[in-house]
């Protein structure tokens, strides 16, 4: 079932890209130039998850959007008050759990995975250029627990639904904490 839906997505993704007169598209994604062989219907390198070639057929097919610098939360997007409960479950706890009393590895980490450490234990991830997302740590102490808060520009809310944001960030979460 799930495969299926992916494949009808990815297909009228690519169908869309087509329409446009293209071949081929090169773009950037974590830093990295990709391509996009719309003929082939292949990524180069193909080292994406489906998640990440659904989200990346959505940017791709967004209207150009002017980059905005302004930072929201998840707490800030319509309608996410259904949505925390898994977001804290499929961002926050993982990296909680992983990194709550390690800060210093989750900025090596952060580091290694091309991210840029802007503030003590606050790191950026430049997902596409217009697109970026910064990760912070609070980490635990001896009266509180960990926390983990999770920043974007506002230029993902106009590119993105709610649920690619939701998967953008479980991506990088993924990525962050080798699960």
């Amino acid at each position: 079932m799930i495969k299926k839906a992916y494949f009808n997505v990815f297909k009228k993704g690519i169908e869309t890209l087509r329409r446009k007169g293209k071949d081929e598209l090169i773009f950037e994604y974590f830093k990295k130039k990709y391509l996009l062989n719309l003929r082939k219907e292949e990524f180069d390198p193909d080292n994406l998850s489906d998640k990440e070639k659904i989200f990346i057929l959505h940017y791709l097919n967004s209207p150009f959007v002017k980059k905005n610098e302004n930072l929201i939360t998840f707490k800030e997007l319509p309608t996410c008050n259904i949505y925390f409960p898994s977001i804290h479950a499929r961002v926050y706890q993982p990296i909680i759990e992983k990194y709550g009393k390690n800060p210093e590895d989750f900025v090596r980490k952060g580091i290694e995975m091309g991210g840029v450490k802007i503030k003590n234990t606050s790191i950026k991830f430049d997902v596409f250029p217009e697109v970026f997302y910064i990760f912070e740590l609070v980490p635990e102490d001896e009266e509180f627990s960990a926390e983990v808060k999770v920043l974007f520009n506002k230029t993902t809310v106009n590119i993105f639904p709610i649920e690619d944001i939701v998967v953008i960030s479980e991506e990088i979460t993924s990525k962050l904490t080798g699960e």
